[in-house]
């Protein structure tokens, strides 16, 4: 196995993490009385926008860090070689702490008056086209115009 492997795989392992998506606002809450919500009709009331600003935990600026370091190590020899080490730790610290800062917990709250004149709010990562007062289906969770 040649030296430039290992790095290779790191980063796309890397790669492939910070693209990885935990989206938990793509479903709605069940009705109180444990019903249904499959093709479930109402008007909605109200969209709020709601957003987490979370601070960096560090931990995508240490695995930047790391993997720019390693991948530096490879490129030249002697006093560059150190160089090239420890610029690609910067750079990898520094991209990796914008990746994970990136992470979007933001969603939409959408409040809606049921036809069987129940409540119910979806949250969703984008509302498309939905207004208030608009008449939508709930399918799978999510809002639709009717």
């Amino acid at each position: 196995m040649k030296k430039t492997t290992l790095p290779i795989m790191l980063i796309c392992v890397a790669s492939l993490a910070a693209c990885a998506s935990n989206a938990p606002y793509q479903t709605s809450r069940p009705y109180e009385n444990g019903q249904t919500q499959y093709g479930a009709h109402g008007t909605i009331e109200s969209i709020n926008w709601v957003g987490n600003d979370r601070p960096s935990s560090g931990a995508g600026a240490v695995v930047g860090g790391i993997v720019g370091a390693i991948v530096g190590n490879q490129v030249g020899g002697g006093t560059g070689r150190a160089v090239a080490t420890v610029a690609g730790g910067i750079g990898g610290a520094v991209i990796g702490n914008n990746l994970e800062k990136n992470r979007s917990d933001n969603y939409y709250q959408i409040q809606i008056c049921m036809d069987d004149g129940g409540r119910h709010v979806v949250h969703q990562d984008d509302i498309g086209n939905l207004r208030v007062g608009d008449r939508i289906r709930i399918t799978n969770g999510r809002a639709y115009l009717q």
